[in-house]
């Protein structure tokens, strides 16, 4: 088992001060332009910098989020510790060391800093982490590396940082070996001001964006990666998904010359058209700060509309708004049909509008979320109302049969739990059998897969081999199940396919059915179909207490990938 007993991490931080002439009114450029991380015998962020400012520039580093990144509320400020030339170019060099094993996590914040005269200049802050670059390098948020030594490091060096969580009881709820997705937004921030984050699964995120765009165009909505419209505000809150999403901030255009006015209140009321001309109106859902929530009493009345586009803020239409709108045929709301009926319309003279084409842009959906007997989550889907959720592969549990699922999902009609449920065997494992699981994963995404024990004798020492297509699964981590809990457990240097997992004990065995290990598997990009996961052993290689030989069934499992 290679162990490693020293992390030596360096970001490289490069900051260019470009083209900063020093007189009375001089304004420098500042901005950092890449991080990247290289090897040093401790914990370290290596920031380099340029200037041709003969002024003082500094480096300002914050260990948390802050509303505001400005000098006097850093946790650190750096001054040059020398000179390092990269890529032919001469830098300053900063050295961050207050980083850390367990906090491999934790993202580190930074922006270049100058002052000349009474005035202060500051670069972008940007935003690393120890597990960003990891990830980047192992193809999890980017291209992985072609170097499988570093890979190898990597992976290594995240366990390291996982086992000293756990040791220090420190955030062991977000253990660094923990499956990480990353959330981007475009035109917008998340929680801490910065573009990008990596959070767990189920992790809340709050999204921002400007309520105008730079050319005044309000606010649409937030598209995720697939194109699905996730949310109307501006300011909102996302759960996140098994998978790494990009949220884009959308702006739309809106009819020009509306009347519109405001109630005083922080909402505004449609009028009239006003001095519009469209024949498909688009109203806003905001004007002048205000939230459009009302049309007033025959606001549209008389109007040769076609169509009409409605803000799903829309509360209350007057009576007649829509009156002798005989040429509109389309309604297109930017709601769910729940939202819509909702609305107050005022039933006189709106026949035009109620007996349209409605077109709505959200589709109600909710979570099914799949857990097995002990809580784990087997899968978690986002469903349309009334469609019906996918069942995933069935689950296995050792000294089980599965048998169904406890709650129907084909017309789902709001967020529901569904656990899986078993029977007890009690004549199918008459010895000792090893169980591999079964799971269903993505492409491109990780998966934990488990090997169980059925009528366990009390083993007390076991070498066991676990082979797989390594073209399509990677072995990234494993981990001691509870069965065995009470044996020192050792894994192979490297996890690749035919590797051995040993455990060994110096007291007798506990008789503990369960968990025997763990193992998680990031999945090709291009994987598609079912791979085994094989298990052996070697006559002789399992013992009990008494250091008697044991033969064991073994019913092997699978990964398969949609």
């Amino acid at each position: 088992m290679k162990t490693i007993t020293k992390i030596a991490l360096t970001l490289v931080v490069l900051s260019l001060l470009a083209g900063v002439m020093v007189f009375a009114n001089a304004e420098p450029t500042l901005s950092i332009d890449m991080c990247n991380l290289s090897l040093r015998d401790n914990v370290c962020i290596k920031y380099a910098v340029t200037s041709d400012s003969s002024a003082t520039t500094t480096l300002l580093v914050w260990d948390a989020p802050q509303s505001e990144y400005t000098y006097g509320t850093q946790t650190k400020e750096l001054t040059t510790v020398g000179t390092q030339e990269i890529s032919g170019k001469t830098y300053k060099v900063y050295d961050y060391c207050d980083i850390a094993v367990k906090d491999m996590e934790k993202a580190v914040y930074a922006r270049t800093y100058t002052k000349i005269g009474d005035t202060e200049y500051y670069s972008d802050v940007v935003k690393y982490s120890i597990l960003k670059y990891a990830y980047n390098k192992l193809g999890k948020t980017g291209t992985a590396t072609e170097d499988e030594n570093l890979k190898n490091v990597l992976v290594e060096m995240l366990e390291y940082g996982a086992s000293t969580q756990i040791y220090m009881e420190y955030n062991t709820d977000r253990l660094v070996t923990a499956p990480f997705y990353e959330i981007k937004t475009v035109g917008g921030t998340i929680n801490d001001g910065c573009d990008w984050g990596l959070y767990l699964e189920g992790d809340s995120v709050t999204l921002t964006a400007p309520t105008e765009d730079e050319n005044g165009v309000p606010f649409s909505g937030w598209v995720d990666g697939d194109g699905n419209a996730v949310a109307s505000a501006a300011n909102c809150t996302v759960t996140v998904p098994a998978k790494n999403t990009t949220y884009t901030a959308t702006y739309k255009k809106t009819s020009v010359g509306l009347e519109i006015e405001s109630n005083g209140d922080g909402t505004c009321c449609l009028i009239s058209m006003g001095d519009c001309e469209d024949t498909d109106v688009i109203v806003p859902a905001t004007y002048n700060g205000d939230t459009l929530t009302s049309i007033d009493s025959n606001a549209f009345s008389g109007e040769a509309i076609t169509s009409i586009t409605l803000p799903a803020t829309i509360e209350e239409i007057g009576r007649r708004a829509f009156n002798n709108c005989d040429e509109l045929t389309d309604v297109y709301f930017e709601g769910t049909e729940e939202e819509w009926n909702e609305i107050d319309i005022n039933a006189t003279g709106n026949t035009a509008l109620t007996g349209a084409n409605i077109h709505f842009a959200k589709v109600t959906k909710y979570n099914v979320i799949f857990k097995d007997y002990n809580g784990d989550v087997i899968s978690t889907q986002s469903v349309a109302k009334g469609e019906a959720a996918t069942a995933p592969a069935d689950p296995t549990r050792a000294g089980y049969t599965f048998t169904g699922w406890d709650t129907d999902f084909s017309n789902i009609t709001a967020d529901i739990v569904v656990t899986a449920q078993y029977e007890e065997i009690t004549t199918e494992y008459t010895e000792p059998t090893f169980v591999v699981s079964n799971v269903t994963a993505n492409a491109g995404e990780p998966i934990e897969l488990t090997i169980d024990v059925a009528k366990n004798p009390g083993i007390l020492g076991m070498v066991l081999t676990v082979s797989f297509d390594d073209t399509a699964l990677t072995l990234t981590g494993s981990a001691n199940g509870d069965a065995l809990s009470a044996l020192t457990y050792q894994k192979p240097s490297n996890h690749e396919s035919g590797s051995n997992y040993v455990w060994y004990g110096s007291e007798t065995g506990e008789v503990v059915d369960g968990s025997v290990l763990k193992l998680t598997f990031e999945v090709s990009d291009t994987a598609s179909g079912t791979y085994p996961i094989t298990l052996t052993y070697e006559d002789g290689s399992i013992y009990d207490a008494a250091y008697n030989p044991i033969t064991l069934d073994i019913v092997n499992g699978s990964i398969t990938v949609e």
